[in-house]
Protein backbone atom coordinates (compact mmCIF):
# COMPACT_ATOMS: atom_id res chain seq x y z
CA UNK A 1 0.00 0.00 0.00
CA UNK A 2 2.49 2.73 -1.04
CA UNK A 3 0.21 4.49 -3.64
CA UNK A 4 -1.57 7.77 -2.45
CA UNK A 5 -1.36 10.69 -0.60
CA UNK A 6 -0.26 10.85 3.45
CA UNK A 7 -2.35 13.74 5.02
CA UNK A 8 -2.27 14.56 8.88
CA UNK A 9 -5.79 16.49 9.79
CA UNK A 10 -5.98 18.89 12.56
CA UNK A 11 -9.96 20.12 13.50
CA UNK A 12 -8.21 23.66 15.15
CA UNK A 13 -9.97 24.94 17.85
CA UNK A 14 -8.69 28.61 16.90
CA UNK A 15 -8.98 28.00 13.17
CA UNK A 16 -7.30 31.25 12.23
CA UNK A 17 -4.40 31.19 14.81
CA UNK A 18 -3.48 27.70 14.07
CA UNK A 19 -3.43 28.77 10.07
CA UNK A 20 -1.45 31.46 10.70
CA UNK A 21 0.90 29.30 12.83
CA UNK A 22 1.69 27.05 9.81
CA UNK A 23 1.44 29.47 6.88
CA UNK A 24 3.18 32.87 8.70
CA UNK A 25 5.30 31.23 11.58
CA UNK A 26 6.29 27.95 9.85
CA UNK A 27 6.26 29.08 5.96
CA UNK A 28 4.78 26.28 5.12
CA UNK A 29 3.08 26.22 1.69
CA UNK A 30 -0.59 26.32 1.33
CA UNK A 31 -1.93 23.90 -2.01
CA UNK A 32 -5.50 24.09 -1.29
CA UNK A 33 -8.15 25.42 1.03
CA UNK A 34 -11.82 26.36 1.17
CA UNK A 35 -14.11 28.63 2.94
CA UNK A 36 -17.88 27.60 3.19
CA UNK A 37 -18.93 29.55 5.95
CA UNK A 38 -17.83 30.27 9.73
CA UNK A 39 -17.85 26.73 10.27
CA UNK A 40 -16.49 24.77 7.26
CA UNK A 41 -13.01 26.17 6.57
CA UNK A 42 -9.93 24.46 5.78
CA UNK A 43 -6.34 24.73 4.63
CA UNK A 44 -4.06 21.84 2.91
CA UNK A 45 -0.04 22.89 4.01
CA UNK A 46 2.89 21.40 1.98
CA UNK A 47 4.89 19.27 4.87
CA UNK A 48 7.68 17.31 3.10
CA UNK A 49 6.10 14.51 1.08
CA UNK A 50 2.39 14.98 3.30
CA UNK A 51 -0.03 17.49 3.71
CA UNK A 52 -1.23 18.82 6.84
CA UNK A 53 -5.11 19.90 6.65
CA UNK A 54 -6.36 22.95 9.15
CA UNK A 55 -10.47 22.16 9.64
CA UNK A 56 -12.40 24.66 11.28
CA UNK A 57 -15.64 22.83 11.10
CA UNK A 58 -18.93 22.62 13.49
CA UNK A 59 -18.49 19.08 15.15
CA UNK A 60 -15.43 20.14 18.43
CA UNK A 61 -12.95 17.94 18.48
CA UNK A 62 -10.46 16.97 21.55
CA UNK A 63 -7.43 17.94 21.79
CA UNK A 64 -4.80 15.43 20.29
CA UNK A 65 -2.86 13.30 22.99
CA UNK A 66 1.02 12.11 22.01
CA UNK A 67 0.52 13.25 18.34
CA UNK A 68 3.70 14.46 16.85
CA UNK A 69 4.72 15.44 13.37
CA UNK A 70 8.50 14.70 12.08
CA UNK A 71 9.30 16.78 9.31
CA UNK A 72 12.31 16.90 7.32
CA UNK A 73 13.91 19.68 6.05
CA UNK A 74 16.92 20.71 3.75
CA UNK A 75 18.13 23.50 6.35
CA UNK A 76 16.61 22.84 10.00
CA UNK A 77 18.97 25.70 11.10
CA UNK A 78 17.32 28.64 9.22
CA UNK A 79 14.12 27.37 9.92
CA UNK A 80 15.14 27.13 13.59
CA UNK A 81 16.20 31.07 13.21
CA UNK A 82 12.66 31.86 11.25
CA UNK A 83 10.92 30.14 14.36
CA UNK A 84 12.97 32.01 16.64
CA UNK A 85 12.70 35.33 15.27
CA UNK A 86 8.87 34.51 14.44
CA UNK A 87 8.65 33.81 18.81
CA UNK A 88 6.70 30.39 18.27
CA UNK A 89 6.27 28.17 21.13
CA UNK A 90 9.44 25.63 21.45
CA UNK A 91 9.22 22.39 23.11
CA UNK A 92 12.93 21.49 22.26
CA UNK A 93 15.89 23.52 21.24
CA UNK A 94 17.78 22.73 18.35
CA UNK A 95 19.63 19.70 19.03
CA UNK A 96 21.43 16.54 17.76
CA UNK A 97 20.41 13.35 18.16
CA UNK A 98 22.62 10.33 18.44
CA UNK A 99 20.51 8.80 15.56
CA UNK A 100 21.56 11.35 13.27
CA UNK A 101 19.09 14.56 13.05
CA UNK A 102 19.44 17.85 13.96
CA UNK A 103 16.25 18.72 15.25
CA UNK A 104 13.67 21.12 17.20
CA UNK A 105 10.47 20.77 18.25
CA UNK A 106 7.32 23.76 18.11
CA UNK A 107 3.87 23.42 19.60
CA UNK A 108 0.89 24.21 17.00
CA UNK A 109 -1.67 26.22 19.07
CA UNK A 110 -3.86 22.96 19.30
CA UNK A 111 -0.83 21.31 21.55
CA UNK A 112 0.62 19.38 18.60
CA UNK A 113 4.37 18.79 18.38
CA UNK A 114 5.77 19.85 15.09
CA UNK A 115 9.52 18.60 15.10
CA UNK A 116 11.75 19.64 11.89
CA UNK A 117 15.38 17.60 11.68
CA UNK A 118 17.76 17.19 8.91
CA UNK A 119 20.28 14.42 8.77
CA UNK A 120 23.93 15.43 10.29
CA UNK A 121 24.57 11.38 10.56
CA UNK A 122 23.93 7.86 9.02
CA UNK A 123 20.18 7.51 7.71
CA UNK A 124 19.73 4.62 9.96
CA UNK A 125 16.39 3.16 9.21
CA UNK A 126 14.63 0.39 11.22
CA UNK A 127 13.79 -2.63 10.01
CA UNK A 128 9.98 -3.80 10.23
CA UNK A 129 9.79 -6.25 12.26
Amino acid sequence: MQDGEFRFVCHAGDFDETAAFYRDGLGLSVVGGWDRGADDRGFLFRAASGIIEVLRTHEPEAPPAGAWLLIEVSDVEALYRRVREAGLPLKEELTDKLWGHRRFVVTDPNGVYVAFFSYVGPREVAEAP
